[in-house]
C-alpha cells in the first residue's frame, strides 16, 4: 500500500510540479551534474556542428541549458610559437519553452593550430558560450570571455592559454581550461623541460 501511495505522489509530482528538462549543451565530454533532474533525462549534445535540432518534450515548458564554447587552438609544434590556445568560456540559462517545437543548438568545435574555438549556442542567442582565442605566437590565447559574445543568466570566461618558452626542445605552453559552472577556467601552465 505505502509503494503505491509513494508512487502515485512521485507520479503527481512529475505531472504537476517538475515539468522542466535540462538540455545540457557542451561542446567537450565534462561533467555534468544530475542532481538538478527529477523525473527528467538530460539531453546531453557534444558533437561539434550546426543544424542540430531539439524537439521539446510534451509537457515542458522550461529547460535548463548549460553550454560551453570549443577551446582555441594553440600554436605550432614546429616553431617556437607553441603558446596554448584559450579554454572556452561557459553560460547556462533557464529558457522558456513551447512543447513540441524545435530550437536550433550549435556545438562549438574546438580550434586547429592557431584557430579559435566555436560558439556554443541554443536557440540562437538565448545562450551563448564564447569559444577560447587561438594563438600564433609565445603569448598564450584568452580563454573565451564571459561578457559578448557570451549570454546567459551564469558565464564565467575559460582560461587563457599558458606562455611558450622561446628556447628550443622547451614544451608548449599549456591550454586554458574551460569555464565551469561555479568558476572562470584555470590559465594554461608552461613546464619547461630543463
Amino acid at each position: 500500500m505505502e509503494t503505491k501511495l509513494l508512487s502515485n505522489i512521485l507520479a503527481y509530482l512529475n505531472q504537476t510540479v517538475y515539468k522542466s528538462l535540462i538540455l545540457f549543451v557542451s561542446g567537450f565530454l565534462g561533467f555534468v551534474p544530475f542532481s538538478e533532474v527529477f523525473g527528467q533525462s538530460p539531453e546531453i549534445f557534444i558533437t561539434p556542428g550546426t543544424g542540430i535540432v531539439f524537439t521539446v518534450p510534451a509537457g515542458v515548458t522550461s529547460i535548463k541549458v548549460e553550454s560551453w564554447g570549443g577551446g582555441g587552438g594553440g600554436g605550432s609544434i614546429v616553431s617556437r610559437n607553441r603558446a596554448g590556445g584559450g579554454g572556452g568560456a561557459y553560460a547556462s540559462s533557464f529558457v522558456t519553452v513551447i512543447p513540441g517545437n524545435q530550437y536550433s543548438v550549435a556545438i562549438g568545435a574546438g580550434g586547429a593550430t592557431g584557430v579559435a574555438g566555436g560558439n556554443t549556442s541554443f536557440n540562437g542567442t538565448s545562450v551563448v558560450a564564447a569559444g577560447g582565442g587561438s594563438t600564433t605566437t609565445v603569448a598564450g590565447g584568452l580563454g573565451g570571455p564571459a561578457g559578448l559574445p557570451s549570454v546567459g543568466t551564469i558565464k564565467f570566461s575559460g582560461g587563457n592559454g599558458g606562455l611558450s618558452s622561446d628556447k628550443n626542445g622547451d614544451g608548449g605552453g599549456g591550454g586554458g581550461g574551460s569555464g565551469l559552472s561555479t568558476a572562470n577556467g584555470t590559465v594554461g601552465v608552461l613546464t619547461n623541460k630543463s
